[in-house]
């Protein structure tokens, strides 16, 4: 990463165990560069960067400015669960909690609770509806510094919450994206 994009990194925070907030560096892969392969870990993009590739997820695979960038077949599989006929899929309580074992880093809890979930390739797969507003065979995924989206095609809606903070799924950060997620749902039935 060059210099002029490490200044525009929002700073990264991490949320005490008496729930205060303090700045913190942000780990060395994302500033320095590293030969550690974690499936995505330090990647950086903009709030506009994310929303040009959501937007293609909700319109079968065209970007907004109508171009189509992946066919809508392969837009289709990825809200599919790739893994409903494997043995994992026996046992849905895979789904239902995170189990941490850096808490410093993520927090061990329940993974929305009450809620379907499935895995595919591009993401994870909820095809129940949610207390927000948000439709089933929805897809959504999380970075561990608290970013979060979603693509509901059903209702052409993609959100995307962005904290820079840790521990991975603390309920300060995913409080708002949820109550923010269910403000945008709740504008459509007026």
């Amino acid at each position: 990463m060059g210099s002029a994009s490490i200044q525009r990194l929002a700073s990264l925070h991490q949320i005490g165990e008496d729930g205060k907030i303090t700045a913190r560096d942000h780990f060395d892969f994302t500033t320095k560069g590293s030969d550690f392969h974690s499936g995505g870990a330090g990647c950086t993009g903009t709030l506009d960067d994310y929303l040009k590739i959501l937007v293609v997820l909700v319109n079968k695979g065209k970007g907004a400015n109508g171009a189509q960038i992946l066919k809508s077949e392969t837009v289709s599989s990825m809200f599919k669960d790739q893994l409903l006929d494997t043995p994992a899929n026996e046992n849905k309580d895979l789904y239902q909690t995170l189990e941490s074992t850096l808490p410093e880093y993520a927090a061990t809890g329940p993974l929305f609770p009450g809620i379907e979930k499935g895995w595919m390739i591009s993401a994870l797969l909820t095809t129940s509806p949610w207390p927000t507003g948000r439709s089933g065979n929805t897809i959504f995924w999380c970075g561990l510094t608290n970013l979060y989206w979603a693509a509901d095609p059903e209702k052409g809606i993609v959100n995307f919450a962005m904290s820079q903070m840790l521990p991975f799924g603390s309920l300060k950060t995913i409080g708002p994206w949820l109550e923010c997620e269910g403000a945008v749902y709740a504008s459509l039935n007026k």
